[in-house]
């Protein structure tokens, strides 16, 4: 699931990338300082990775012993210093404790990350973690699925 809201966001939230590599204005106004350019040794693809994986996540579940769960998640809002996150449920399920992590090497996890919501159904939980936009610098922008195209 959170592989399909990452191919939604990439198609949707960053579609412009292939006509203004240097900035990604999105549907809110917000915009992505992408700091490559598409040459010919650098692809599309390796543009929109590098700008995407930044708001992307690791989360580690654990229970009184050990871990017991791992998967990803998509920081999809930041606000009053309060990062929040969207992830599987099946992900969260059963911990005791969950620590996120960015995904860049050394990065020390969040010290207070609370499960706000869990929806086993749907396999959707949402995350909340203590953190600013210098901490998790690019935050994911959800687009219209109606509108999508194959």
């Amino acid at each position: 699931m959170v592989g399909a809201l990452i191919i939604c966001l990439l198609f949707f939230g960053i579609n412009t990338v292939i006509s203004n590599y240097h900035g990604v204005t999105t549907k809110t106004g917000t915009t992505t300082i992408i700091n490559n350019t598409i040459g010919e040794d650098t692809t599309l693809e390796q543009v929109v990775v590098e700008t995407v994986s930044k708001g992307v996540v690791t989360i580690l579940v654990d229970d009184m012993f050990s871990t017991i769960g791992s998967g990803s998640g998509v920081i999809y809002k930041i606000m009053n210093d309060k990062v929040y996150i969207v992830t599987n449920a099946h992900v969260v399920d059963g911990g005791k404790t969950v620590r996120v992590y960015r995904n860049d090497l050394g990065q020390e996890y969040a010290k207070k990350t609370k499960v706000l919501a869990v929806d086993i159904e749907k396999d959707i939980a949402i995350l909340e973690v203590e953190g600013s936009r210098s901490d998790y610098p690019v935050v994911m922008e959800f687009a219209d699925s109606d509108i999508l195209k194959i």
